[in-house]
């Protein structure tokens, strides 16, 4: 695939990201919610159902990083990879708190913490499309 139909893939999935930010957001609160009144069972379940997506979900940011990185103003690269970071440290500690059995604690980092980073990136990833689509048409 050519480097400008794959950028025009990108921006169609930056802008077209909305309802993934909404169902992660709402998998994050009915599984916090499950954690918080001792049903781990449909946490347990919740949360294997969010680990594979969130992991590829990593991947995609890492990927656009290293794909379109030469394309993205500065300050929205800095932004974007500030988000990918944190993205992975929590998915870091997600997996800690998993394996120690902490699941109020896996609860709150989802809901509260990855919560609050999908927010924003919900917020950045049509602001990052704008900017790529504006620089690619500069450059043609």
């Amino acid at each position: 695939m050519e480097e400008h139909d794959l950028t025009g893939v990108l921006v169609h999935a930056l802008n077209n990201s909305q309802e993934g930010f909404k169902t992660f957001k709402t998998m994050f609160n009915d599984c916090a919610n499950a954690f918080e009144t001792g049903d781990d069972a449909k946490g347990l379940k919740i949360i294997r159902d969010l680990i594979q997506p969130l992991q590829d979900f990593c991947y995609f940011c890492a990927d656009m990083i290293s794909t379109h990185s030469h394309i993205m103003p500065a300050e929205k690269l800095k932004v974007l990879e500030e988000q990918c970071e944190t993205l992975q440290n929590l998915m870091g500690e997600l997996l800690k708190e998993m394996e120690d059995g902490n699941f109020v604690e896996v609860g709150d980092i989802l809901k509260y913490d990855m919560g609050d980073l999908t927010s924003q990136m919900a917020k950045s990833f049509p602001e990052l499309a704008d900017s790529i689509e504006k620089s690619t048409a500069a450059s043609e």
